[in-house]
C-alpha cells in the first residue's frame, strides 16, 4: 500500500485543490529579547539580541501547543505568514546591553533613550559627542556612566574568568599533590612491612 503524504507537506508535487489543514492553525511569528548566556559571561553584563519565535496551536486545543526558535521548516511551511512577518516586524534591534537593564537608570529614562533610538547601552556610550550634548542637560554624564558601566564589567569579566582558571590550577595542584601523598605513604608502610618481617622471623626462632 503506497504510503499518502499529508496535504501539508511542501515537498508534495501532486496536492492541488483540497485545503491545507495548516491553513487552519493558528500560527504567529515575533521577535522577542534573548539573552545569550556565553556573550553574557564574556562581557560581563547582560547581553540580549532578538530571535524569530514561532508559536502554533490548533484552534480549541489549549493543551497542545508549540512555541521555539524558527527554523527553516517553519518558513517552507507557512510561507505566507512568513513573509507577512518579515514585511512588519522591526528589523532596528541590536545586540547588547539592552538599555532598559542597565541599573543605573530608571525606567523613564530608558523610555527616552530607546525614544530616541538608543536601544543598548553601548549605542550610549559610543555616540557621537556633539550628539550625545544636543540632547540635552544630564546626557554627557550618562554617557560617561556608559562606558565606565562597560569598562567594568569587562574588568569584572575578565577578573572572574582568571580567578575560576586560577581555582582550576590551584585544584590540579592539589589533586597531584594527593596523589603523591598517597603514593609515598603507600610506599611507606611497605617499607616498615618489610622491616618487621625479619624480627618476626627472629622471635619465632627464639621462641621455638
Amino acid at each position: 500500500m503506497a504510503t499518502m503524504k499529508l496535504a501539508s507537506d511542501v515537498d508534495n508535487s501532486e496536492f492541488v485543490g483540497a485545503r491545507n489543514p495548516d491553513e487552519t492553525l493558528w500560527v504567529k511569528f515575533e521577535s522577542r529579547k534573548f539573552k545569550n548566556e556565553f556573550e553574557s559571561e564574556k562581557q560581563g553584563h547582560p547581553i540580549y539580541e532578538m530571535r524569530d519565535f514561532i508559536t502554533i496551536q490548533a484552534p480549541g486545543d489549549q493543551l497542545t501547543s508549540i512555541d521555539t526558535f524558527v527554523n527553516e521548516s517553519h518558513k517552507r511551511r507557512f510561507p505566507r505568514r512568513w513573509a507577512h512577518y518579515q514585511n512588519t516586524k522591526n528589523n532596528e534591534h541590536v545586540q547588547g546591553w539592552a538599555i532598559d537593564t542597565w541599573p543605573v537608570i530608571n525606567a523613564a529614562q530608558a523610555e527616552d533613550l530607546k525614544y530616541r533610538k538608543f536601544q543598548t547601552v553601548e549605542q550610549l556610550a559610543e555616540a557621537p559627542l556633539n550628539v550625545i550634548q544636543s540632547m540635552g542637560m544630564g546626557y554627557v554624564e550618562l554617557q560617561e556612566k556608559a562606558k565606565a558601566a562597560l569598562n567594568n564589567a569587562k574588568d569584572g569579566a575578565f577578573a572572574i574568568k582568571q580567578a575560576a582558571e586560577l581555582k582550576k590550577r590551584d585544584d590540579l595542584i592539589a589533586s597531584m599533590q594527593a596523589q603523591i601523598d598517597a603514593l609515598a605513604q603507600g610506599q611507606l608502610h611497605n617499607v616498615e612491612k618489610k622491616k618487621g618481617r625479619p624480627a618476626k622471623a627472629n622471635a619465632e626462632q627464639v621462641n621455638g
